[in-house]
């Protein structure tokens, strides 16, 4: 079973299919256009033998009702980009509430730095949010976000007692700074998102169900790279 099948390549595909056995061997490819930030072509036909089934799933069983809300306008329009006719999202009714994402609005990275830092400062020292249940996302290539890379909300950067890192290290005060694209499959209770200038919708889906709890969107007006 090949879950996220939209970002395998033909040759990906065509290697597992070699891989099983023909007599005793089913694969199985499940792809979610909407989520195909690649940019991949449907290479579904490189291993499947016959019509693919079209699933629809409306209900949302990962974010909180007001996240579920926020991402829906992002889902619909990214599905209507996609030639598909899909309703907007919802939650189980049994499903809490949520806080109602915060977005912000930074005129550079020095003013999304100062946002950030805020941020990072409340929800730990005031509401008490282990870091570990913390990630910042960036919607910046993984080079531009490496410690070499050209951004000025990198890896290593410091704010303030806080630290931007690959991942969470427990004994520092270290938080995860990731792209959206790398991040992609994966969840935290809380996350930041880093936008610079205009992303695409369905990059913006993508990047709010990744929040099971608490959203924050710092869109950053200028771009950091420099030529």
């Amino acid at each position: 079973m090949v879950d996220e099948a939209q970002d395998f390549k033909p040759e990906w595909l065509m290697a597992l299919r070699e891989l099983l056995d023909a007599k005793n061997s089913r694969l199985g490819l499940f792809t979610d256009p909407i989520q195909n930030i690649q940019n991949q072509q449907d290479n579904s036909g490189a291993a499947f033998d016959g019509r693919p089934a079209r699933i629809l799933l409306r209900y949302n069983i990962r974010n909180t009702k007001q996240i579920c809300s926020y991402a829906s306008p992002y889902y619909c329009e990214a599905a209507k980009k996609a030639h598909l006719e899909l309703r907007p999202l919802i939650s189980p009714a049994d499903f809490p509430n949520g806080k109602t994402p915060e977005i912000f609005k930074a005129s550079d990275e020095k003013a999304a730095s100062d946002r950030l830092s805020t941020l990072l400062h409340d929800l730990v020292v005031i509401e008490k949010i282990p870091l570990s249940r913390v990630t910042v996302l960036s919607s910046l290539s993984h080079r531009d976000i490496l410690k070499e890379g050209k951004a000025g909300l990198r890896q290593g950067r410091a704010l303030g007692p806080y630290n931007l890192g690959a991942q969470f290290e427990a004994s520092t005060k270290t938080v995860q700074l990731e792209t959206i694209r790398r991040f992609k499959g994966r969840e935290n209770l809380v996350i930041i998102a880093l936008e610079y200038g205009e992303i695409e919708e369905k990059l913006r889906y993508v990047t709010y169900s990744r929040a099971l709890a608490r959203l924050y969107v710092i869109r950053i007006g200028i771009a950091p790279l420099k030529k």
